[in-house]
């Protein structure tokens, strides 16, 4: 969803955003 193709420390980042709506 956020960039997969770019570092994962991003993807986390960005995915528990998405997946986790704080």
């Amino acid at each position: 969803m956020g960039g997969s193709a770019e570092e994962p420390a991003q993807c986390q980042k960005r995915g528990a955003k998405y997946l986790i709506p704080d």
